[in-house]
C-alpha cells in the first residue's frame, strides 16, 4: 500500500492516552539515499524500536503475555494497585508507565522504506558539494523527504521552479538574474513554516522584491498564494503585529522593520504583513512610548494612489504632536514604520505622481534612503536632491521650493528615548 505524506497535514493519530506521528529519516545507501517512514511516539519520542522485545526476553513470554492481556483491558496507564499481581514481576526494575508505553509503541509500530527516486525526488545525494558544507533540505510536491546532515550549521535548500514559477535567467541561461516576487514569497513562507528560517543570504542578492511597489505586493497576496499564506502563517502574522505593539526593546536586533538590505529571510515576511496593513487599517505611530504601532478601522482612502507608487513601508500617522516631528527612527535596523503626517512625508506624498514621472531616479533615491538609510544618509541624500531640483530651470510642476530641508531633529533617536526613560 502506498501512503501520501504531505507537509500541510501531518499523520497524527491517537492510541488510548498515547499520541503517534509519522516520523521521516533519511539514509544514504550508496550513491542514491532511502526514505523510511516509521511511527513515534509524540509524548515519549524515543530511537528505541525494540524495546517490547527486549521485555520479552528479560522476563519471558508467559509473564509478558499476561501483562499484554491485561493492558488490552485498559484505554490509559493503569494504577499499580490495580494489576498488581500481574505487575509485580516487573515492579523492582521498571516503572509502570515505562512498560506501559513500550507496550503501546509496539502495538503501532510499522516502518516503509522507499528509495527518493521511487517518489520523483531529486537524487540530491550524488551533490557531495552540498553535504560537504552542509546539510540539504528535501520537500518535493507536497511530501517531506527529510534532510541529509553535515556537520556544518549552514542549511541548503533546492526549489525546482517551473512554468509561471520560472526564474529570470541572464540571456546565456547560464545564471539566475532575479525571480518573480511570488516566487520569493513562496520560499520564505515555506521556510517560516517549517521553521527552517535563517539567513537566506542568496536571496540579498536580487532586486525584484526590494523594489516592488505596495501594488505589485496587493497582487500577489490576491494571486492563489495569498491563501496558502493565510492558511499557514496566520499565527506567525499574528505575532508580528502584537509585537508591533510593544516598545522597540534592542537597536541591534530588527524584530520588525522596513528595511530591505537587513536580512531577507525576515524582511520579505515584513514587507508582505506591511502590504497587507497598509490596505486594510489606518494606522498610528507613537515615539514617546516606544515606536509603537497601533491598528485601527480605515476610514480615509484618499492616500491609496499615491501609496502605490511606493514599496510597502508602513506609513502611519503620528499618535500626537510630539511623534509629528519625527519623520521616523534614526537607525534603520529598527525602523518600524514612516510618519505620513510629518512636513517631509506630506510634500513627498503630495508630488509623488510628479516625481514618479520626472524625476524618477531621485525619487527612487528618496524612497531607498527612507527605507534603508540611517538618519544621517536620508538626511545628505534628500538635502543634495532638494538643492539639485532647486536649481534646475523645469520643474514640472513639482514644488521644489515646499521640499523641506532635514536635520537630526527629523529622526527619533531610540538611545536618546531609553535614557529619558530611564530618568523618568
Amino acid at each position: 500500500m502506498k501512503y501520501d505524506v504531505y507537509c500541510d497535514k501531518s499523520a497524527r493519530w491517537k492510541v488510548k492516552d498515547q499520541k503517534y506521528r509519522i516520523y521521516a529519516d533519511i539514509q544514504i545507501k550508496g550513491k542514491t539515499w532511502e526514505i523510511q517512514l516509521e511511527s513515534q511516539n509524540l509524548i515519549y519520542p524515543s530511537n528505541e524500536t525494540d524495546g517490547w522485545k527486549k521485555i520479552k526476553r528479560k522476563y519471558g513470554i508467559e509473564k509478558v503475555n499476561a501483562l499484554e492481556k491485561e493492558f488490552e483491558k485498559h484505554s490509559a496507564c493503569p494504577k499499580m494497585q490495580d494489576i498488581m499481581e500481574i505487575w509485580q514481576p516487573f515492579a523492582k526494575d521498571n516503572k509502570l508507565m515505562d512498560i506501559w508505553r513500550l507496550y503501546n509503541n509496539d502495538q503501532q509500530k510499522a516502518e516503509m522504506r522507499f528509495y527518493a527516486i521511487e517518489c520523483g525526488c531529486p537524487d540530491i545525494a550524488l551533490l557531495s558539494l552540498w553535504r560537504q558544507y552542509g546539510s540539504v533540505k528535501c520537500i518535493y510536491q507536497g511530501i517531506i523527504a527529510g534532510n541529509i546532515e553535515a556537520h556544518t550549521i549552514f542549511e541548503g535548500a533546492i526549489f525546482l521552479l517551473e512554468n509561471m514559477w520560472k526564474p529570470f535567467v541572464e540571456i546565456s541561461r547560464s545564471k539566475i538574474s532575479d525571480l518573480p516576487l511570488t516566487v520569493f514569497i513562496a520560499i520564505t513562507g515555506i521556510f517560516v513554516k517549517y521553521q527552517i528560517l535563517g539567513r537566506l543570504g542568496s536571496l540579498d542578492e536580487f532586486k525584484e522584491w526590494k523594489t516592488s511597489t505596495l501594488k505589485q505586493w496587493r497582487e500577489a497576496r490576491n494571486f492563489r498564494l495569498g491563501e496558502w499564506m493565510r492558511k499557514n502563517l496566520k499565527d506567525y502574522f499574528i505575532n508580528s503585529m502584537l509585537l508591533l505593539g510593544k516598545a522597540t526593546q534592542n537597536p541591534n536586533i530588527s524584530e520588525f522593520t522596513i528595511n530591505p538590505y537587513y536580512d531577507a529571510a525576515d524582511t520579505i515576511m515584513f514587507k508582505y504583513l506591511i502590504a497587507n496593513l497598509q490596505d486594510v487599517y489606518e494606522m498610528t505611530i507613537c515615539y514617546e512610548d516606544g515606536q509603537i504601532i497601533s491598528f485601527y478601522e480605515k476610514k480615509d482612502n484618499s492616500l491609496e494612489d499615491s501609496y502605490d507608487l511606493f514599496p510597502p513601508m508602513m506609513f502611519c500617522k503620528a499618535s500626537s504632536r510630539r511623534s509629528q516631528q519625527y519623520i521616523c527612527c534614526a537607525n534603520s535596523v529598527i525602523r518600524r514604520g514612516i510618519t505620513l503626517d510629518h512636513p517631509f512625508i506630506e510634500w513627498l506624498l503630495d508630488n509623488s505622481f510628479k516625481l514618479k514621472q520626472y524625476y524618477e531616479r531621485q525619487f527612487q533615491r528618496i524612497v531607498t534612503s527612507l527605507c534603508a538609510g540611517d538618519a544621517d544618509a536620508i538626511i545628505k541624500e534628500c538635502n543634495r536632491i532638494r538643492e539639485q531640483m532647486i536649481s534646475l530651470p523645469e520643474h514640472h510642476g513639482v514644488d521644489v521650493n515646499a521640499m523641506p530641508r532635514l536635520s537630526e531633529d527629523d529622526f527619533w533617536s531610540w538611545e536618546e528615548w531609553i535614557d529619558h526613560s530611564e530618568k523618568l
